[in-house]
């Protein structure tokens, strides 16, 4: 997360367009929906799930960057 703030904070830095405030604002918004439907799919299908959503998110942020 911090690597991902810096590399923001630099894109702003570089791009007058771009608006701090509302990249932070959706991020948040991103992050408890994902909260909120992983802990969904952990109540539905067990804990047993965690170990597959962390390798999905971990191949997801790797194609991400």
């Amino acid at each position: 997360m911090p690597l991902i703030d810096l590399a923001v904070t630099d894109a702003v830095r570089r791009d007058a367009r771009l608006n701090y405030g509302r990249i932070r604002l959706w991020g948040s918004i991103t992050f408890l929906a994902a909260n909120i439907a992983a802990g969904s799919l952990i109540g539905l299908a067990g804990a047993g799930v965690v170990v597959w959503l962390l390798a999905a998110l971990s191949l997801a942020s790797l194609g991400v960057a």
